[in-house]
């Protein structure tokens, strides 16, 4: 069974007009959740993919991502013991030197960005 998970700034009401619509879908080794994933990726979602496994591995791992949904989301569909039980599981890093990295090098990407339609156009 399929576990669909909704977080990110529309989740707690801080997005604006850039704001994208994420979805966390957690879902078994044998479960084919391609159909499922096509159809939110028409409606606007951005979907994320875990199998239950991998989302275990990544919590005990310290992922700050899984933290992240786990803690913040909300279960839209599926078992809410599911989410309760990732999130459970995870534990801190012991150092997140390599993230604090990837992220402020993304930071420099995002900075390129425009901000808002009108800076686009000068």
């Amino acid at each position: 069974m399929t576990t669909i998970i909704q977080f990110g700034s529309r989740r707690h009401g801080s997005n604006d007009l850039f704001s994208d619509k994420d979805i966390y879908l957690l879902y078994g080794h044998n479960d084919d959740v391609t159909q499922e994933k096509n159809n939110l990726e028409r409606q606007g979602y951005s979907v994320t993919t875990s199998t239950r496994s991998r989302a275990e591995y990544l919590a005990l791992s310290g992922s700050l991502f899984i933290r992240h949904v786990f803690f913040e989301g909300a279960v839209v569909k599926g078992c809410e013991e599911d989410r309760s039980y990732i999130k459970g599981l995870w534990r801190s890093a012991p150092c997140y030197n390599y993230e604090i990295e990837d992220n402020i090098y993304m930071l420099k990407i995002l900075e390129a960005i425009p901000s808002t339609i009108e800076s686009i156009a000068t």
